[in-house]
């Protein structure tokens, strides 16, 4: 079942299913230079189990999950990305609390495999925490990337 309030599980898991191939070719080479994409390591990128599941997973039999969110996103901005190209772009996420979750994994996985050419950014409002420090810094490590996170002082679920 994947009603996100069935899948709110924060036990983190490997980032694996999001980062580009050469990434994990790197990790599984073991040459210190790639990501490491173990369970058990804390330098490795993990993100909460239950925003990764709802972002990559799809059900043949609905008729709204039976592509996962990632590759309908994938297939749209490729779309869009031929249609105005010969314009310059630029790529904004927004949304609130789930909504700001799945922003960023959506503009991380952007970023990650392929589009460094424009800017992607990510406006998000009251999100729960999303990844650990590795994918934090991970996140950093994309130039065209930027995430503004607005927050409510008093919002207990806010990170």
């Amino acid at each position: 079942n994947y009603e996100w309030i069935n899948v709110l599980g924060a036990k983190p898991e490997s980032a694996g299913p999001l980062l580009h191939p050469k990434s994990l070719n790197k990790a599984e080479s073991d040459d210190g230079d790639g990501v490491n994409v173990d369970d058990d390591d804390e330098n490795a990128p993990k993100v909460m189990n239950g925003w990764l599941k709802i972002y990559v997973s799809s059900d043949p039999k609905s008729p709204f999950t039976r592509l996962s969110a990632r590759a309908q996103l994938q297939t749209m901005i490729e779309d869009l990305r031929e249609k105005y190209k010969d314009e310059k772009l630029s790529i904004t996420f927004t949304g609130h609390s789930l909504g700001a979750s799945l922003s960023i994994l959506a503009a991380f996985d952007l970023v990650e495999n392929g589009v460094t050419d424009i800017p992607v950014s990510a406006i998000i409002f009251g999100s729960p925490q999303v990844g650990n420090k590795a994918f934090n810094e991970r996140l950093k490590e994309f130039p065209n990337l930027k995430i503004l996170h607005v927050k409510n002082k008093i919002d207990l679920i806010t990170h």
